[in-house]
């Protein structure tokens, strides 16, 4: 049957119920861990409507009504701050032109859709919405995803394929890719902060930007695209196991990029402003002896190890290392054609005098500079004799 009420809900307890719900006032699960059961699976068009003019939905606990739809029908509803809830329903139906604003915690284990291109889901500041399945990609990828407030997260966490919606001017604050399977990208996205990686990104070869920390535990397919790092505090690329980007830029206003594992990049290098401090990590520039990839370097100072491939004679190859406070770079060039990778740091100890004097094509060198002194070796079988 069906229950129609213009009163607030309020369950205490867990309940059990075989007939379709339509309320018009507020809802409201008033005990932590309890849950309200529909008896059956909801495969036809069982319905759990929550309605009425600017109402609310709140409260903790769980609403069980798989395979059926939980339905915003009519009025603009607020998920309050205080709710933690999880709706395991087939789907989470917004109607024409109506706006979801999640104050709260809410975990919707089904799609979120609509049919209508007015329909707004706003996740406002300090909220969270996990989603088990699509959210705003059925019929034709209708709605609008508002997910830049401060402090708020988006967590997408199917445990099968799932697209990762754009949002309103690309932008996410808290990003999080959990479940299992791909993840995949439908456009160039703005990261406002942290962006964790818990299954596989698959880039889809979009673009993607970062104001916080990069965290990655599983997969990251790069494809052709641009991960550029532009936070203005300090940032973190972290992945024990290393990290691989085709093209990778640095541009901080200020504060530095911190490495917490291996990161290398295939295609571009564009530090255009910022420093990177790899610590016990390496940086690396290019793959392979055929894939060496490109530096453009307008600004910044690599503190630490920085590695580049090399193939080619008579060119200049740049090391823009140095300390926290200088930039010490150097360069190198091969006049025999070299193949392998050249590592380098810039050590700021004295270097002392042991040796001198040295011969540099006939020059003696009796002096060193104690500010510091760069550190090459040789790796994936360099063997130049001639630089």
């Amino acid at each position: 049957g069906m229950a129609v009420s213009s009163n607030d809900w309020n369950f205490s307890g867990d309940h059990n119920r075989t007939i379709e719900f339509w309320i018009w006032a507020n809802l409201s699960i008033q005990e932590a861990n309890e849950f309200l059961d529909f008896n059956d699976t909801g495969t036809g068009n069982d319905i759990f409507s929550v309605n009425g003019i600017d109402t609310d939905i709140g409260g903790t606990g769980t609403v069980n009504h798989t395979g059926a739809r939980f339905r915003i029908w009519t009025g603009n509803k607020q998920i309050l701050s205080i709710a933690d809830l999880t709706l395991n329903v087939g789907n989470f139906y917004i109607g024409n032109s109506l706006t979801v604003t999640n104050n709260g915690k809410i975990t919707v284990n089904g799609q979120i859709y609509t049919d209508w291109v007015t329909t707004n889901w706003i996740n406002a500041s300090g909220s969270t919405l996990t989603v088990g399945n699509e959210l705003f990609q059925a019929s034709g990828r209708d709605g609008n995803l508002v997910a830049s407030a401060t402090g708020n997260t988006i967590i997408y966490n199917e445990s099968a394929d799932q697209e990762v919606r754009d949002p309103v001017n690309g932008e996410y604050y808290n990003l999080v890719l959990a479940g299992s399977a791909n993840k995949t990208l439908w456009d160039d996205i703005k990261v406002l902060n942290d962006l964790t990686i818990a299954s596989t990104l698959n880039s889809a070869n979009y673009d993607i930007e970062v104001g916080g920390d990069w965290t990655n535990t599983n997969t990251f397919v790069e494809g052709t695209g641009t991960v550029t790092i532009n936070g203005t505090a300090s940032q973190t690329i972290t992945n024990s196991t290393g990290e691989l980007f085709n093209n990778l830029a640095i541009n901080k206003a200020s504060d530095t990029l911190v490495l917490g594992g291996d990161v290398m990049v295939s295609g571009t290098l564009d530090l255009i402003s910022g420093d990177v401090r790899t610590g016990s990590s390496t940086l690396t520039l290019g793959v392979s002896g055929a894939t060496i990839g490109t530096l453009n370097h307008t600004s910044g100072t690599i503190n630490g190890y920085f590695e580049r491939w090399v193939n080619a004679a008579a060119t200049a190859y740049l090391f823009p290392v140095g300390t926290v406070s200088d930039y010490r770079p150097a360069s190198v060039t091969f006049n025999n054609v070299p193949s392998g990778s050249l590592i380098t740091r810039f050590n700021a100890s004295s270097p002392g005098t042991s040796g001198l004097p040295l011969d540099d094509a006939g020059v003696d060198v009796n002096n060193t500079f104690v500010e510091g002194f760069w550190e090459f070796d040789k790796s994936n079988g360099l063997n130049s004799s001639d630089y």
